[in-house]
């Protein structure tokens, strides 16, 4: 029988690369108005985080949002 890869050293890319993501991602999900722990469980989840990465940078801030509300606001009163 041979000897087994540990499991931690099987994930190890999974990790690093959760963890650099995390640091990319997590101030973009606050931007765009996501919430921080949601960002970073699913950037873990294999194949979900391939749908949720463009998903959430394609999303508008939320500043741009708001300037866009008062925009519409002026653009209502006149």
């Amino acid at each position: 029988m041979q000897n087994q890869p540990n499991v931690l050293v099987t994930f190890l890319p999974l990790i690093i690369l959760g963890v650099i993501l995390s640091f990319v991602l997590i101030p973009i999900s606050k931007r765009k108005g996501i919430n921080r722990l949601l960002t970073f469980v699913l950037i873990f989840v294999p194949f979900i985080n391939l749908c949720y990465i463009p998903w959430l940078i394609s999303l508008t801030d939320v500043s741009v949002k708001n300037k866009l509300a008062e925009l519409e606001k002026a653009i209502t009163k006149k």
